[in-house]
C-alpha cells in the first residue's frame, strides 16, 4: 500500500510517500522536493497516514497519473497534521 511518511536523514526531517509492494517484495520512498542522491544512506521512516491499497497499472501513464494524485492527497493530509 501507499503511506504518507516523515523521513529522518542527516539530522533533518522531510516528508514523502512510501510504497510497500507485496507482489515484488519491495519498499520505495519518494521524498517531496528532494533531489539529492542518498542511495546507501541510512534513513528513519515514520508512517503518518495510510493513503491507498496497492494497485497494478496497465501502463506507465496510468501509474504516473496515480502518483500525482497520491502526492496531492499526501500533501493535503500533511497540512491537516
Amino acid at each position: 500500500g501507499v503511506y504518507v511518511v516523515k523521513v529522518e536523514l542527516f539530522s533533518c526531517e522531510y516528508f514523502g510517500m512510501l510504497n510497500i509492494s507485496f507482489n515484488r517484495s519491495k519498499v520505495e520512498v519518494h521524498i517531496f522536493d528532494f533531489l539529492k542522491d542518498i542511495y546507501n544512506q541510512e534513513i528513519k521512516i515514520h508512517m503518518i497516514s495510510y493513503l491507498r491499497e496497492e494497485k497494478d497499472f496497465a501502463d506507465y501513464k496510468l501509474l504516473k497519473e496515480q502518483l500525482i494524485k497520491d502526492e496531492n492527497n499526501a500533501k493535503r493530509l500533511l497540512k491537516v497534521h
